[in-house]
């Protein structure tokens, strides 16, 4: 009986982060990466751009516009340089992940020796 209440409880939280979690397009976008990094930034250089433009002026119809256009602006720089970075990052770990494939495939044959000792001549 504990095992089957504990189980239960598994599936409960279970269940209760995918209700948590909110999709967009058919994507939970807590897996994104780079969304949540990039959307705490855009609101609060939104918040303090809009705060100090009206501080700063004064002007109550201007200050959202300000507000939403250094949202706007930081978000996507932050989008792109996170998701340059997260790319590349993968490109180099594709690329090591394909030379230790490639390492272990060739490892004690004729192929190996020869990569070797043309690589040993090229130092040389």
């Amino acid at each position: 009986m504990a095992e089957n209440k504990d189980n239960v409880i598994l599936v409960d939280d279970k269940e209760k982060k995918k209700r948590e979690s909110l999709f967009v397009f058919g994507n939970n976008i807590a897996e994104i990466p780079c969304f949540r990094k990039s959307f705490l930034v855009g609101i609060s250089s939104g918040l303090g751009g809009g705060i100090a433009y009206f501080l700063l002026t004064s002007n109550t119809r201007r200050a959202p516009h300000v507000a939403f256009g250094s949202y706007f602006l930081a978000t996507l720089a932050t989008w792109a340089h996170c998701r340059y970075n997260w790319s590349a990052n993968r490109f180099k770990q594709r690329q090591l992940q394909k030379g230790l494939e490639m390492k272990v495939m060739y490892e004690g044959t004729e192929i190996e020796r020869q990569m070797l000792t043309n690589s040993d001549s090229k130092e040389v």
